[in-house]
C-alpha cells in the first residue's frame, strides 16, 4: 500500500470517527445508563484518534524517508556503476607486490595478457582489493589469492 492509498483510508476512518462522535454528544442522553455509555465511547473514540494521529505522522516519517532512501540508493547505484561492461576486463592470478604504482600494474598486465596489448590502450587500471589474500583449502593447506585487477581500455574490444 503506497503513502496515497494510507492517506485516503485515513481520512476514510477520521470521517467514519466524526461521525461516531457526533452521535455520542447527544445534547439530550435517553437516561443515566445512555450518558455514561456515551462518555465512555467518546473518551475511547478520542484514545483512538490521538493513536491514529500518532500513526498517520510516523506514515509520513516513513515516507520521507523511505524517499530519500530512494534516492540515496539511485546515487549510489550510478556511482557503483563506473565503468561499462563492453570497455571492462577483470584479471585474476596475477600477483600483487607492495607498493606497487598503477604504471607497474599496467605494465603487468599488458605483459600477461596473451593478445597484444600495450598500456596505452588502458583508461585505467587498478586491483579491487589491496593485499594478497591467505585462504585454506579443505586439506588445511593456505593458498595466496592475489587481488584482481580491473582494467578499462580505451575504446570497446
Amino acid at each position: 500500500m503506497n503513502t496515497e492509498d494510507l492517506a485516503a483510508l485515513f481520512a476514510n476512518k477520521m470521517a467514519t470517527l466524526s461521525s461516531i462522535m457526533k452521535i455520542c454528544d447527544d445534547p439530550k442522553p435517553r437516561s443515566n445508563s445512555t450518558f455514561a455509555f456515551q462518555s465512555q465511547v467518546k473518551t475511547i473514540l478520542c484514545l483512538l484518534t490521538s493513536q491514529i494521529m500518532e500513526l498517520k505522522e510516523d506514515v509520513n516519517r516513513t515516507a520521507a524517508t523511505n524517499s530519500n532512501l530512494a534516492k540515496s540508493a539511485l546515487i549510489s547505484a550510478e556511482k557503483g556503476n563506473q565503468y561499462t561492461r563492453r570497455s571492462t576486463l577483470i584479471v585474476s592470478g596475477v600477483p600483487a607486490e607492495p607498493n606497487e604504482t598503477n604504471a607497474q600494474l599496467e605494465g603487468k598486465v599488458a605483459g600477461n595478457l596473451s593478445a597484444v596489448v600495450k598500456t596505452a590502450d588502458f583508461t585505467n587500471c587498478h586491483t579491487n582489493t589491496g593485499t594478497n589474500r591467505v585462504i585454506k583449502d579443505t586439506n588445511g593447506f593456505e593458498r595466496v589469492i592475489p587481488p584482481s585487477i580491473t582494467v578499462v581500455f580505451v575504446k570497446s574490444i
